[in-house]
């Protein structure tokens, strides 16, 4: 952000940057984006939620999710207990929007899926909100299904673009099909639970989680809530020289053939299980 005046010069001759506190309106004119707010539940400890959005590249590559989940019956009625689950999350695209798209639409229904999973119930029975098994869910089930679905969306994404390859359906749906594949995407996802009081974070790529609080002294600071996979994590590329031992060129100048980032949605190219012989 521009400070008001870029530079003055002090009494002892050298020159120092002017910083002016910029006003609400003024922070809204440079960031001409979308954004909405919500009310949450202040008795379950979510106040609001926020939501802001700039479209940074054309075409947008750059994505928010969220949705909230209220406990229902088969008429579609609320339960007692109201909002049980709250979720946000960012997708980031790379080289394109289309595994972005994919993951926007379709990270938030896998996770729900892999929870009615873990419950023993049919993820797609036409009754499955009649059952409030969203809230205070064992912590690690909870875990376990986030991490599921992420790695069986990206393996969903794969394997139609392998059989796009491989199969003989017509070229344009061939096409349709390899796009979200070709492409790639960081994505992370929060969840916070009503009934437990937890959040729970997952992520993949160099997407971030950041929580803002109050320390002992007072005052707000960031701690981050995630990892980050990207050559700059030194436990990331111990695990790739361990898987790949015979390619000692693999990561060079900070990067992985090429990218910052060690994981991602995506990426047909890089992933040869697809196409190896069981």
């Amino acid at each position: 952000m521009r400070p008001d005046k870029d530079l003055a010069q002090n009494p002892s001759g050298n020159y120092q940057y002017l910083f002016n506190y910029p006003t609400l309106k003024y922070i809204n004119s440079l960031f001409p984006g979308h954004g909405t707010s919500m009310r949450g539940d202040p008795a379950k400890g979510l106040l609001r939620y926020d939501y802001f959005s700039m479209t940074a590249l054309q075409p947008r590559e750059e994505f928010v999710v969220g949705a909230s989940m209220v406990n229902r019956d088969e008429n579609g009625h609320d339960l007692p207990g109201g909002l049980c689950w709250a979720s946000w999350g960012v997708v980031d695209g790379h080289a394109g929007p289309y595994t972005a798209l994919v993951v926007k639409e379709l990270l938030l229904e896998y996770v729900v899926d892999e929870l009615f999973l873990k419950a023993g119930i049919d993820p797609h029975s036409p009754y499955r909100d009649s059952r409030p098994i969203f809230q205070d869910r064992p912590m690690q089930e909870v875990i376990q299904a986030m991490s599921d679905a992420f790695e069986r969306l990206d393996n969903d994404i794969l394997k139609k673009a392998a059989q796009a390859i491989t199969g003989s359906i017509p070229l344009q749906a061939s096409l349709q099909d390899l796009a979200p594949a070709e492409s790639s995407c960081s994505a992370v996802l929060a969840t916070y639970d009503t009934a437990s009081r937890y959040l729970y974070v997952a992520n993949v790529g160099s997407s971030k989680a950041v929580l803002g609080h109050r320390n002992a002294q007072g005052t707000w600071q960031a701690s981050p809530l995630s990892v980050d996979h990207t050559c700059q994590n030194e436990d990331e590329v111990a695990r790739l020289r361990a898987e790949h031992p015979n390619e000692a060129d693999m990561i060079k100048d900070g990067q992985l053939l090429g990218k910052t980032f060690t994981r991602a949605f995506g990426d047909l190219r890089y992933v040869s299980r697809l196409f190896s012989p069981p």
